[in-house]
């Protein structure tokens, strides 16, 4: 197979014109780089609903011989495609490999995503081939499927009441930033992408949840707290409730649950603050 670029004609109609400049010119520079094979590209680009606080999700794709010679070159090769602002590596979201960058006076968010072709395989979506130097990216999409998210309710559940009982404690203490923190995590974590997943998206966090899960919007408002305990308390009971609500709709029928850890934990959270959750509700 000849060396492939994705026709321009083929490119999202929402794609704005700087980050289309910017891709372009991205691809020109990489295609220069011969120990790269290719670059693809996944997240709103795939969907063509872009904007202009879009993200480009690049995956490039390395000579798997000379992967190591292009892992030590990450941060070089992203400032040669573009006006490079800031780079760093993605080792706080457990993926040491991708650099994300911010590009230009517009600020676009870039992530690069440094990989061998293997990798692509296991991608949890369907990227778009940007550019292909001899049909390795192509072979690779056409012979494996796309891995996509899911939610995991198995791995939820067996967590779930321990996350609530370490929130309630630190909550206890008065320890009111951790309290909220974790509240977040919980958010992103467990409530979000359900709800995301039972309105037909994909889940991952809270990412364009107000356009996918609309309809969740009014209920996940009171999960969002500010510095004061009555309303932090209020929303640890909010979630459990919540979650069992959406467990009962949305969970398989396969899913194991732990009644005793439920109701050690509901109880604790009524024992130790009863009296907080009646006043704010």
């Amino acid at each position: 197979m000849t060396e492939y670029f994705l026709p321009a004609d083929q490119w999202p109609r929402t794609l704005p014109r700087t980050h289309k400049e910017l891709l372009q010119g991205i691809i020109e520079k990489l295609s220069a780089h011969s120990d790269l094979l290719g670059l693809a590209i996944g997240g709103s680009f795939v969907s063509d609903q872009m904007d202009q606080f879009s993200d480009l999700d690049l995956k490039v794709i390395a000579d798997p011989g000379e992967w190591e010679t292009v892992r030590e070159a990450r941060k070089r090769i992203a400032a040669s495609v573009g006006p490079l602002v800031s780079a760093f590596t993605a080792e706080h979201v457990g993926v040491p490999q991708m650099l994300i960058c911010m590009y230009g006076d517009m600020l676009i968010h870039v992530d690069l995503h440094f990989m061998v072709p293997e990798q692509l395989a296991s991608s949890p979506e369907d990227p778009v081939v940007l550019w292909d130097r001899d049909g390795t990216l192509h072979h690779i999409l056409s012979s494996s499927k796309p891995c996509p998210a899911t939610v995991d309710w198995q791995w939820i559940e067996d967590r779930f009441w321990t996350w609530i009982h370490y929130t309630a404690t630190r909550a206890a203490r008065g320890e009111l930033f951790e309290t909220i923190r974790f509240l977040s995590f919980l958010l992103w974590t467990v409530l979000g992408p359900i709800a995301v997943e039972a309105s037909g998206g994909r889940p991952h966090g809270l990412r364009r949840f107000e356009q996918i899960a609309c309809r969740y919007v009014d209920q996940m408002r009171s999960l969002v707290t500010s510095y004061d305990k009555d309303m932090a308390v209020h929303a640890l009971f909010e979630f459990a409730n919540i979650y069992r609500a959406f467990r009962k709709n949305h969970a398989p029928q396969s899913l194991i649950t732990n009644p005793k850890a439920e109701a050690v934990v509901v109880r604790y959270l009524e024992d130790v603050f009863g009296h907080h959750h009646r006043k704010t509700t």
